[in-house]
């Protein structure tokens, strides 16, 4: 693993990379570096970036739920049937936005919800429409503070440095219409980083050694 890279170091290191950067290149380099950085957090799946949020409001009469703003993939969605006590959930299934449709293609036909779907960006769809109003519960993979927002240390820099500088150049290939580097860079990252870093990951965990991880998930509250 090569020394980790700091928001400044990275951003010096990208900035010299074409042999002559303009001034557009160089003022969207936090996008791309941002761009790289949520490549790299789906690709690894990496549980230390979960957080649990058991404020979501599904509203009675409609099929649209609103999602957690920092939400970058979601794993599961449930229905709060319990108490803060007894917690007891329903598991809402998954399945895609046709088969939530042809299940419950009425609308005004209301019932507790047995399925979603992703909608948007911003909102899932629950089917049947609920008849009553109510707290789901979800865990997500969220988006981490990266360093495309000018935090100068994170995660991903400094314990999976190759590969976020990667895709950080894939990213930049890409931008800079270099088609042939970009396949490059696609080729190191898929191909020689990205497994060993997985297989890493997976024995750490199966070890029980977290460190130097975070708690696999964070709980969010109504107060934050």
């Amino acid at each position: 693993m090569s020394a980790a890279w700091t928001y400044d170091t990275l951003f010096a290191a990208l900035q010299t990379w074409p042999a002559k950067a303009s001034s557009a290149y160089q003022a969207d380099l936090p996008k791309l570096i941002g761009l790289a950085e949520l490549r790299v957090v789906k690709d690894l799946n990496l549980e230390i970036f979960d957080l649990v949020d058991d404020t979501i409001v599904v509203s009675a009469h409609s099929r649209n739920v609103p999602k957690p703003v920092d939400l970058l993939v979601s794993r599961t969605l449930m229905l709060n049937d319990g108490s803060d006590s007894t917690h007891q959930f329903k598991h809402l299934k998954r399945r895609s936005y046709d088969f939530c449709v042809m299940y419950a293609p009425d609308i005004s036909a209301e019932a507790e919800p047995e399925y979603f779907c992703e909608l948007s960006d911003s909102e899932w769809m629950v089917v049947p429409t609920p008849a009553v109003s109510g707290v789901a519960t979800s865990r997500y993979i969220a988006r981490p503070a990266g360093l495309s927002t000018g935090v100068q240390t994170t995660w991903l820099g400094t314990f999976v440095p190759d590969a976020l500088f990667t895709a950080c150049l894939m990213e930049a290939e890409h931008y800079l219409k270099a088609d042939d580097r970009y396949a490059d860079m696609m080729k190191k990252y898929y191909g020689e980083l990205l497994p060993p870093a997985r297989l890493e990951i997976r024995e750490l965990i199966r070890s029980g050694s977290y460190t130097p991880y975070k708690p696999a998930a964070r709980e969010v509250t109504a107060n934050g």
